[in-house]
């Protein structure tokens, strides 16, 4: 596993949801095989999905750095609403602190409406001045990735950590690589 992500809402809570990026065809078979299996006494449904073009959500999404550490969505949200309709805020936080890390990436619901956005560049907001650029994360990270696996009906109390677990114990030892938290509906869980 390259990383472990679940589905959380803006609140922090899980929604039983996760997904997990693999590096063969052959690895996202070996995943399906722990379909209907329990984890934290629920049986976890375990399917292969198609993972989102890459070219097609960067070309949506605008990557904002040099934010304050503390930035809200609703502030992102302000500032970028007027470039056009916004489908997803995404603040980068510290995993161990769950502070922010000041960049975010900000998802529009149109490339018309992202590029718009990209006039914010070298702009004032707040007491810093935040650069605004294309985003190129989800193409990098997509790069020599493979098939995706979709599992659902996760316990809300499972974590990231169970999780791993789970899957270490089943696919093996050496296919963890980290754990992070999500807080979309695209993310995904890395093997």
């Amino acid at each position: 596993m390259l990383s472990a992500r679940i589905v959380r809402d803006d609140k922090g809570l899980s929604k039983g949801i996760a997904y997990v990026d693999v590096e063969t065809r052959e690895m996202a078979q070996k995943c399906l095989v722990l379909d209907q299996t329990e984890l934290k006494a629920k049986k976890l449904s375990v399917k292969l999905s198609a993972p989102p073009s890459a070219g097609e959500k960067d070309a949506c999404t605008v990557y904002v750095n040099n934010l304050s550490f503390g930035v809200t969505r609703e502030e992102m949200e302000k500032l970028f609403s007027g470039y056009g309709t916004i489908k997803d805020v995404r603040i980068i936080k510290d995993q161990r602190t769950g502070k922010a890390k000041g960049f975010a990436y900000v998802e529009f619901e149109t490339t018309e409406a992202a590029k718009a956005a990209l006039a914010l560049n070298r702009t004032k907001f707040g007491e810093r001045v935040i650069q605004v650029l294309p985003s190129m994360s989800d193409k990098k990270k997509r790069e020599g990735v493979g098939p995706v696996v979709h599992v659902n009906n996760l316990s809300f109390e499972a974590d990231e950590n169970d999780l791993i677990v789970f899957f270490e114990k089943n696919i093996g030892k050496d296919c963890v690589f980290k754990a992070a938290i999500a807080r979309d509906n695209d993310v995904r869980i890395i093997l």
